[in-house]
């Protein structure tokens, strides 16, 4: 099994049980968004996990060619670059978080784009 694969069936079903717990839960993920956003230890914490696990992924998996594993190397990069603002530039996310708090459309919409990710992942790594 190939590194894109193994990550695949990892970060698939992840992005597909998140995307459906926001999309059916979409006023208690406002909370989270508020509550995370008046946290600094949560937004560090959360910046440190998202940057190791995009280096985890980049490291195993950073693939530039016209396919589906490139799926898996931009799901590296955004996860590293949303590591690096938390931790260097709070503000902009705290920013960010509170222009999707006030639109239920736009959470709904991620959501939506996170089950679709996840999905193709499975199909990719299961399949």
């Amino acid at each position: 099994m190939g590194n894109a694969v193994f990550i695949a069936k990892l970060v698939g079903p992840f992005l597909t049980v998140v995307g459906i717990g926001i999309l059916l839960n979409l006023k208690d993920y406002d909370k989270v968004l508020e509550d995370f956003t008046k946290n600094s230890a949560l937004l560090y914490m959360g910046g440190l996990m998202s940057l190791v696990v995009g280096m985890l992924i980049l490291l195993y998996s950073n693939v530039w060619v016209l396919g589906w594993e490139v799926i898996i190397t931009i799901v590296g990069w955004l996860s590293l670059l949303k590591g690096i603002l938390l931790i260097v530039a709070p503000g902009i996310m705290i920013k960010m978080a509170s222009k999707w708090k006030s639109k239920t459309g736009a959470l709904a919409g991620h959501s939506v784009f996170l089950i679709g990710f996840g999905v193709v992942l499975i199909i990719r790594g299961y399949f």
